[in-house]
């Protein structure tokens, strides 16, 4: 597995997930976001760019996402969605 390393040189183990979100929501989209930028809240993504979100990122990670744990605060940035995934046991290492 490639770890990528972050400005300081650290070994990020979840950078892989981050940049395939990151390039998953601009794919979706059509624009660019950051890590951090509120995607759902502000209509970056429309209801079934969500959809095809989650489907993406259960194809992804082999993670299932319930309609009970879709949250739009859970999964509003990129950030959000690796801490979520974290809860559920995602661990890229």
């Amino acid at each position: 597995m490639i770890m990528a390393k972050n400005l300081l040189g650290y070994i990020c183990p979840m950078q892989p997930i981050r940049e395939f979100l990151q390039q998953k929501i601009e794919e979706l989209s059509f624009s660019k976001v950051t890590f951090d930028e509120p995607v759902i809240s502000t209509k970056v993504l429309d209801s079934i760019s969500v959809v095809d979100l989650l489907v993406a990122i259960e194809e992804h990670t082999g993670i299932f996402i319930s309609n009970s744990e879709y949250e739009e605060e859970k999964f509003d940035t990129i950030e959000r969605i690796v801490e979520f995934l974290k809860t559920k046991g995602y661990d890229a290492a």
